[in-house]
């Protein structure tokens, strides 16, 4: 079984299927999905299993924030890791946890309805039985919310309008339970949901949240941020997504948003 990546190496990702394919994933591939053009389907080989691809652009940054960087890596302390990944998009979160640990017990979350079928024709492929796999908008009550989607990784619930799913109060999947990795990526609810879910967190040891701030609307970092620290976590922050290169000139935008950032939290008590 494939544990969890040693702090000083790469190489369990990084030599599955040799120096051809760095972190499983052909060098002709890599140049083939860039010569693609946005949002169209393709399939790739990614670490010897078939793996339906929507958009080239966002699966290539994910790729290497995932298995390259290997943001999510996480610690050995349990062989079955509980973890929640919201905003699962195709599923290359989850298809990472699987494969560095396929004891971990895995719940993927998808709003966007093709994007939803994807994410379980990949966990398929990748023989993921370990995911549950559920559809909806993660949000702070389970009633319907408008979705819009952009038919790649950046679909978010909209008061525009957009197609109807059901809501999925996070708090409920909460409540109680021991979560080893809560991984939300939202596009924009982060706030809301995050300060719905004040109170149940204590059994979450680790959490992972991209902080949106959309253009002309208040900022909401700091109650974000807030409500980490009155649930007894400890965090740190990288720039990711929206970049300004001269910010006290101008704040650059990008899919209605100024600011992106990654926001990493641990349990206080175990650092």
């Amino acid at each position: 079984m494939m544990q969890w990546i040693p702090e000083r190496l790469k190489e369990p990702f990084r030599s599955v299927l040799g120096k051809e394919h760095p972190f499983g994933l052909a060098a002709s591939a890599r140049r083939n999905l860039r010569r693609l053009p946005r949002f169209q389907h393709s399939t790739v080989q990614l670490f010897g299993h078939d793996l339906t691809v929507v958009d080239a652009a966002s699966f290539l940054a994910s790729h290497e924030e995932i298995f390259e960087d290997q943001i999510y890596r996480l610690p050995a302390e349990t062989q079955d890791p509980v973890i929640i990944d919201a905003g699962a998009n195709i599923g290359l979160a989850s298809i990472f946890f699987h494969l560095a640990n396929p004891k971990s017990r895995i719940t993927a979350i998808e709003s966007d309805p093709a994007i939803h079928q994807t994410l379980c024709n990949n966990l398929k492929s990748f023989g993921a039985a370990n995911v549950e796999v559920m559809h909806g908008a993660v949000w702070k009550n389970a009633e319907q919310v408008c979705f819009a989607q952009d038919h790649a990784d950046g679909g978010r619930i909209s008061n525009a309008g957009g197609t109807v799913v059901n809501g999925i109060r996070l708090r409920d999947l909460l409540d109680g339970k021991r979560i080893d990795l809560l991984k939300m990526d939202i596009e924009g609810a982060e706030t809301e949901v995050l300060l719905d879910c004040e109170g149940a967190m204590d059994g979450v040891q680790r959490l992972f949240v991209e902080y949106h701030s959309f253009v002309n609307q208040p900022q909401s970092l700091s109650a974000l941020l807030g409500a980490l620290e009155r649930s007894g976590f400890r965090y740190h922050i990288r720039q990711t997504g929206v970049y300004s290169a001269y910010p006290l000139v101008n704040f650059e935008q990008e899919a209605g948003f100024d600011l992106q950032l990654n926001i990493f939290a641990i349990r206080k008590e175990l650092l």
